[in-house]
């Protein structure tokens, strides 16, 4: 659980999580995603990234696929900088874009 909109901003800000989520929402088979040890990661991923060039590699792997992606607004696709300066706002408008392409809703149904 996030405390704040930086402690949020600052999950996302190296790259990580984002690619992380849009590989397991592309999967393995999309040709862009590998498996391996368990987990499923986009091909090419600075898993610890400790410079600012390789959270921007990070982000521009994800919003790539992103960019690519059917139905996904385009809008805020080319805010790597705004995401890696840790700007929640940017962070946050790439995920609603994110749960719009990919169709994703806060409720399941039961049945």
């Amino acid at each position: 659980v996030f405390g704040s909109p930086l402690q949020f901003a600052h999950a996302w800000s190296d790259g990580v999580a984002l690619c992380d989520l849009v590989a397991v929402l592309e999967g393995v088979g999309s040709g862009r995603v590998v498996s391996g040890g368990g987990i499923t990661v986009l091909a090419g991923v600075n898993r610890a990234p400790k410079s600012a060039a390789s959270c921007r590699h990070n982000l521009n792997k994800a919003l790539d696929v992103l960019r690519n992606k059917r139905g996904m607004s385009r809008t805020h696709l080319f805010s790597e900088e705004a995401i890696l300066a840790a700007d929640a706002s940017a962070a946050l408008a790439v995920l609603e874009g994110v749960a719009s392409a990919y169709k994703l809703s806060r409720h399941h149904s039961h049945g």
